[in-house]
């Protein structure tokens, strides 16, 4: 069995995944320093570097280029300045589109921003130390007194947003004060988004199929195992768009879709309808106990991709009563989940930056225990990647191109050489 990275390695790992959670736009003034364009770089490089989007060797060179043109064509004085312009690059590029140029000394461009922060409590200190860098680098460090009045607002919005959504973030404003005045002003607020607005954001700006074209080999291999279609009838438990609910109706199978986000619902209902499927979809949430579900009607249940939006124990445990009591004896019930290496138990940072990676991961000690006497028998448990890498057609893999980063826990812990101590696995069951 692979070795577990230690405490620090797997801390490192956590910090190099948040950069691709963080935003950030403004404008940045600094000295253009005579004969000292290689320092001007770094200390603009040094900047995007606290903001998590540090310039690659080839957009150094591409940007020392540029900044070399604008030195012989303005020939700057002493006293002028550099005035750099950013913001998030359009996809599927990542880091900054910027633009740069010089400033008389004659002239007062304002220095402003934004940055955005997921919402992790755990990290108030380290934001609060990389907000102190970031005022040193636009040449305004922050008082003692003034960095801990930033990281108590800080702590407060993280918390504040943590508890309403694992989308939330925090946003962080700072704008130059005009002259002859000095110094910043800054603001920090959380901004809450839910699940719902979320999938609502995705539908509105997105064309391609969100989660993948093709159904969940597993899925489909389980689903062939219940024998005559019209007779065994199948709850899917988020559905999403349907990319397992429409392969399913196609083949027969009566389908009760269950989906969260109306943008989702009303898209799969159309779908349905369109091609005359023997399926229906409901709105709602599986662990609301709102939700009613037949009794003992289900031969199979399938949550996938599901159980990593979850947080806790008890949300299991509900999970696992409620399915115990909608299918039927004899009947299957599959959910993929973030499960944890044996011997490694993520700490405060790990389960906290999991919300915001949507990688939630439960030990199998708790899995046990979500099944303990109920009528449930666990009958596989299976990595994803692997599953699915072997039985997907070669142009039906990966899903999407975050899948396999996303289900090997990469998306969590930045690892490239070791193993993450966390993987998407396919839990099988059979109700007794």
């Amino acid at each position: 069995m692979p070795s577990i990275p230690d405490t620090d390695r797997l801390h490192e790992a956590l910090l190099r995944g948040l950069h691709q959670w963080m935003s950030a736009r403004g404008s940045a003034v600094f000295p253009c320093r005579l004969g000292n364009l290689q320092g001007d770089l770094q200390h603009l490089n040094a900047l995007f570097s606290v903001l998590g989007q540090p310039l690659s060797a080839s957009e150094l060179v591409e940007l020392c280029q540029h900044c070399d043109r604008q030195i012989r064509q303005v020939r700057p004085s002493a006293g002028d300045k550099w005035v750099v312009r950013y913001k998030p690059a359009p996809a599927p590029r990542s880091g900054f589109a910027c633009q740069i140029a010089i400033a008389s000394s004659r002239e007062n461009p304002t220095t402003e921003g934004s940055w955005l922060l997921p919402c992790v409590p755990a990290l108030d200190g380290y934001y609060a130390q990389q907000l102190a860098r970031l005022f040193d680098l636009l040449g305004q460090p922050l008082s003692e007194g003034e960095r801990q009045q930033l990281q108590v607002g800080l702590a407060k919005e993280l918390e504040t947003g943590f508890r309403a959504s694992p989308y939330s973030r925090v946003v962080i404003r700072y704008q130059s004060v005009a002259p002859p005045g000095k110094g910043f002003t800054c603001g920090v607020k959380a901004i809450v988004q839910t699940l719902e607005e979320r999938c609502q954001h995705l539908v509105a700006t997105h064309t391609e199929p969100l989660f993948g074209r093709h159904a969940d080999a597993k899925v489909m291999a389980v689903a062939r195992s219940l024998g005559n279609p019209a007779a065994n009838p199948i709850l899917d438990i988020g559905a999403g768009t349907g990319r397992n609910t429409l392969p399913l109706a196609r083949l027969g199978y009566p389908v009760d879709a269950l989906e969260l986000a109306p943008a989702f619902v009303d898209r799969l209902q159309t779908a349905l309808e369109l091609e005359a499927l023997p399926g229906r979809t409901m709105r709602g949430d599986i662990l609301d106990p709102q939700v009613a579900l037949p009794r003992d009607r289900y031969r199979a249940a399938i949550l996938s991709e599901v159980l990593p939006h979850f947080h806790s124990e008890r949300q299991l445990r509900s999970l696992m009563e409620r399915m115990s009591e909608a299918i039927a004896s004899g009947g299957l019930l599959l959910f993929s989940t973030f499960l944890a290496a044996d011997g490694y138990e993520p700490d405060n940072l790990a389960l906290q930056m999991s919300r915001v990676t949507d990688s939630f991961p439960f030990t199998r000690l708790q899995l046990a225990l979500a099944l303990k006497n109920l009528p449930l028998q666990l009958i596989s448990d299976e990595s994803v990647v692997e599953y699915e890498q072997t039985h997907l057609p070669p142009s039906a893999w990966p899903p999407t191109v975050w899948f396999e980063r996303w289900a090997s826990g990469r998306r969590l812990f930045a690892l490239t050489r070791e193993r993450p101590p966390v993987e998407l696995r396919w839990i099988l069951c059979q109700r007794l």
